[in-house]
């Protein structure tokens, strides 16, 4: 499920900033290149985005979840999602 599905060109298409060093999986976005996003979570840290600005961070390597909920449009999750993941990061 967590494993990624996209291979060189459609990671073209798959381009949002918040997503940047991001692949996809079955239904969820996987790491594959952290630095590519300044990143501080491992490879194969994986989760899910809502279009409103939910936000789900797994990462099996830390035994970690992170759950974000917010419903605002326009959600603002290019600013908001890769903070909350770094300041997660950053507290370990």
């Amino acid at each position: 499920m967590r494993t990624n599905r996209l291979d060189e060109v459609r990671l073209k298409d798959f381009n949002w900033p918040q997503l940047a060093g991001y692949g996809y999986g079955l239904g969820v976005r996987t790491l594959i290149a952290p630095t590519r996003g300044g990143s501080l979570s491992p490879v194969g840290e994986f989760g899910w985005d809502g279009a409103a600005g939910c936000y789900v961070l797994m990462d099996p390597e830390n035994r970690l979840t992170l759950f974000y909920a917010q419903q605002m449009l326009p959600s603002m999750c290019e600013y908001t999602h890769p903070r909350l993941r770094n300041l997660l990061y950053g507290c370990l």
